[in-house]
C-alpha cells in the first residue's frame, strides 16, 4: 500500500475518532442538561410558624429555597441570598402599584433605608450549586413587618434573589440585573388590621415632627445636646424622606430643608427645657401606627448611644415614652439590649462619672414599684443578660458581665433573697 493511501486512511480514522469523541461529549452534555433540568430553577416559599426568639414564642415568616442557585448562563464564585417583601395586591409595578414592607428595626432593613429585607452571608457558589430540598434562607418576625396597606387578603410577595457579592440594592431596586444570578418569587395572602405606613402618609408630617421631638428629648436629658446626637436624628430624617418620596428629587430636597429647620428649632426649644414627653407621646400614640411608634423608640435609643455612653437620664425618658405608647416591653427590652452591647459605658460608669450612675433607672425600676416587683424585674434582666456572658463576642460578653454585676448589687439593695421561694 503506497504512503498516500496510508495518509488517507489515517485522516479517515482521525475524523471518525474525533466524531466519536464529540458524540460522547455531546451525550455527556445532554445528560448534564437533563440532570440540571430535573433539579429545576430556583424556587422559594414562606411558612408562617411560631419559633422561640429571645425567650418568647414569636410568629415568623420562614423563607425557604429549592433548586439551582443560578440561572442558565450565569456564573460566579460567591454570592448571597436576599429577600425583599412587597404588597402586590394592585399589581407588580414597584412604587406605583407595588409597595415594599418596611422594617421596624434597623437589623432587618436595607442599609441606608427602612425597606425590609432579609440578607444572608456570602457563600461559595458555582453554576451547578443547588438545594436538592427546601432549605432555610432566612426568617422575618411578623412583629417587625410594617405593611403599606391594611385590609383582608392582601397579596404579599416574597422576592428572593441570589446575587453576586458585589450587588447593591437601593430601596429594593437592584443596581444592575447583570449581577442577579437567581430569582424566585412566592405570594401569600395576609389579613392586616392596623393602618399601613402608606395609608398613614396623611399623618406622616406630624408623626415625623413628634418623633424628632422625642429624639431631641433624649439628647437633652443630660442637659448637653451634642453634634453626634443631632447627626443621628438627621440620618433618621433622611431615611424617612428617601423612602416616602423615592424618585422625586425636588420633593426630597424640599422636605430635607423643612425638617432640617424643624430640628434646629426643636433643639433651641429643648435647650430652654420646654419639651414635654407626656404631651408628645400622647399625640404620637393617637396618630402613629405600631411600627411608627417602635421607629420612634429606635431613634431615641440610637440618640442615647450616639456618644458611646448610655446615660441613666436618657434611659428614664425612653422607658417612660415606651410605656406611654403602649409598646411591648419585651420588644423594647430586646431593642435596648442590642444598643447597650455596643456602648463603652452605661449610666455614667466611666471613672469620672461613677457618681452619676443610676442603676435603678437602667433596669426600669421606679419608685412606684414595691421591692418585690423590683426583684421580679431584676430576675427577668438576669435571665436576659446571663447567657450572653459566655458569647464569643468579647464586647458583648464584657457588657453582660457588667450588667450582671449591677443586677446583683441591686438584688442585695432590695433584699431579693427574701422573695425567693
Amino acid at each position: 500500500m503506497d504512503p498516500g493511501t496510508w495518509i488517507v486512511i489515517g485522516v479517515v480514522v482521525w475524523i471518525i475518532y474525533s466524531f466519536y469523541k464529540r458524540s460522547q461529549q455531546t451525550e455527556k452534555y445532554n445528560e448534564a442538561v437533563k440532570e440540571l433540568a430535573k433539579i429545576g430553577d430556583l424556587k422559594n416559599r414562606v411558612i408562617k410558624e411560631n419559633v422561640e426568639l429571645g425567650g418568647k414564642k414569636r410568629e415568623v415568616y420562614k423563607i425557604e429555597a429549592k433548586g439551582l442557585w443560578m440561572m442558565q448562563g450565569k456564573s460566579a464564585s460567591r454570592g448571597y441570598f436576599v429577600t425583599y417583601v412587597f404588597d402586590q395586591t394592585d399589581g407588580q409595578e414597584m412604587y406605583a402599584k407595588s409597595w415594599p414592607l418596611r422594617s421596624t428595626i434597623e437589623a432587618y432593613a436595607e442599609e441606608g433605608s427602612m425597606v425590609l429585607c432579609m440578607k444572608g452571608e456570602a457563600m461559595p457558589a458555582s453554576p451547578d450549586t443547588y438545594y436538592p430540598d427546601w432549605s432555610p434562607v432566612g426568617g422575618i418576625p411578623l412583629e417587625l413587618m410594617d405593611f403599606p396597606f391594611s385590609g383582608k387578603k392582601r397579596k404579599i410577595a416574597f422576592i428572593t434573589y441570589f446575587c453576586d457579592t458585589s450587588m447593591k440594592f437601593n430601596h429594593a431596586f437592584p443596581a444592575t440585573r447583570e449581577l442577579i444570578l437567581g430569582l424566585a418569587t412566592t405570594t401569600t395572602e395576609v389579613d392586616i388590621e392596623e393602618i399601613g405606613w402608606k395609608e398613614s402618609l396623611e399623618n406622616k408630617p406630624r408623626i415625623m415632627e413628634l418623633t424628632i421631638k422625642l429624639g431631641v428629648a433624649v439628647a437633652s436629658a443630660d442637659d448637653d445636646i451634642d453634634q453626634l446626637e443631632i447627626d443621628n436624628i438627621k440620618t433618621w430624617i433622611q431615611k424617612q424622606i428617601d423612602l416616602d418620596f423615592y424618585g422625586d428629587e425636588e420633593k426630597i430636597k424640599e422636605k430635607k430643608t423643612f425638617y432640617g429647620k424643624y430640628l434646629r428649632d426643636t433643639v433651641q426649644f429643648a435647650e430652654k427645657g420646654k419639651l414635654n414627653e407626656l404631651e408628645i407621646s400622647g399625640e404620637l400614640k393617637a396618630l402613629a401606627t405600631r411600627q411608627e411608634k417602635y421607629d420612634a423608640i429606635e431613634l431615641m435609643m440610637d440618640v442615647m448611644v450616639s456618644d458611646t455612653d448610655a446615660g441613666a437620664d436618657e434611659m428614664v425618658v425612653i422607658e417612660k415614652v415606651s410605656g406611654l405608647l403602649g409598646l411591648n416591653p419585651q420588644t423594647v427590652k430586646d431593642l435596648r439590649e442590642t444598643r447597650l452591647s455596643k456602648v463603652k459605658s452605661i449610666g455614667g460608669t466611666e471613672e469620672s462619672d461613677k457618681e452619676k450612675g443610676d442603676d435603678d433607672s437602667l433596669f426600669g425600676l421606679t419608685s412606684a414599684m414595691s421591692d418585690k416587683e423590683k426583684c421580679e424585674k431584676l430576675f427577668e434582666e438576669y435571665e436576659a443578660w446571663h447567657p450572653k456572658m459566655d458569647l464569643p463576642d468579647r464586647k458583648v460578653s464584657d457588657r453582660a458581665k457588667e450588667m450582671i454585676k449591677k443586677i446583683m448589687n441591686l438584688r442585695d439593695k432590695y433584699k431579693c433573697k427574701n422573695y425567693e421561694s
